[in-house]
This record gives C-alpha cells, sequence and structure tokens, in this order.
C-alpha cells in the first residue's frame, strides 16, 4: 500500500516478509475518512498559510472541489497544489496534524476503520 513499487530490488530481497495491502497505485490516505482528512488538509495549511490569506482561499477551494469528488486524494491534491502555484503538497505535515488530533481525542480511531479493514482482510490467512 502507498504507492510502493514491488518491483523495487530492496523489496525483492524482503518480499517473503511483507504483507502487500491495496495496489500499488493506491495511497494509504484514500483509506481514511475523507472529510476528516481534507479537514486535516485544511487546519494544516491554515498554519502554513497565516501570512497568506490568498493562498489559503486556493486551499479551500480545492479541498471543498474534492470533497464532492471521488478520486485519489493525493494525486488530486498534488495536482491542484502545482496548478495553484501553492508549492508542493505535503502528507508529512498533514500527517503530523492528524497525529496531533488522534492524540487530543483518540476517539477518532474510528477515521481510520478502512485501514483496519483491508489490514484484516489482507492477513486472515496469513500468521502475523
Amino acid at each position: 500500500l502507498d504507492g510502493v513499487k514491488r518491483n523495487n530490488n530492496e523489496i525483492q530481497k524482503i518480499k517473503e516478509k511483507i504483507i502487500f495491502l491495496g495496489d500499488k497505485n493506491q495511497e494509504i490516505e484514500d483509506l481514511i475518512d475523507k472529510d476528516f482528512y481534507l479537514d486535516c488538509v485544511l487546519d494544516t495549511y491554515r498554519r502554513i498559510f497565516t501570512h497568506d490569506p490568498e493562498k489559503f482561499k486556493k486551499v479551500k477551494e480545492i479541498v471543498e472541489k474534492l470533497k464532492n469528488q471521488d478520486s485519489k486524494i493525493i494525486k488530486e491534491l498534488n495536482n491542484k497544489f502545482k496548478s495553484n502555484n501553492l508549492g508542493d503538497f505535503s502528507k508529512v505535515d498533514v500527517a503530523i496534524t492528524i497525529k496531533r488530533k488522534l492524540y487530543n481525542d483518540p476517539n477518532l480511531a474510528n477515521k481510520f476503520e478502512k485501514i483496519r479493514e483491508c489490514i484484516k482482510e489482507q492477513t486472515k490467512d496469513k500468521i502475523l
């Protein structure tokens, strides 16, 4: 999962120890509750663009459009950020926001149910 190239030499050396989830084009962010993830994007970029309200306005517009689309979130965010001159989209900064939210409210773990289901499904015949 998470866009790993499965023919990578390092992976080939340890492939019997790896359980692949999803397909090679899937990102783990696509399995997080979409509204929750996009709200975290807004929180993250609100802080990043504190001194540039026009850029944050563009981010807000992008997020609103994505809420109504059924597409790969990260791919779209990467494309939209570049086409709107917002720089590179940072999954890491959003992940930090998610971590903070989970620390403050552990009940938000339900936003990751699809990930747990995917792991459960992919590992049901494996001994862990």
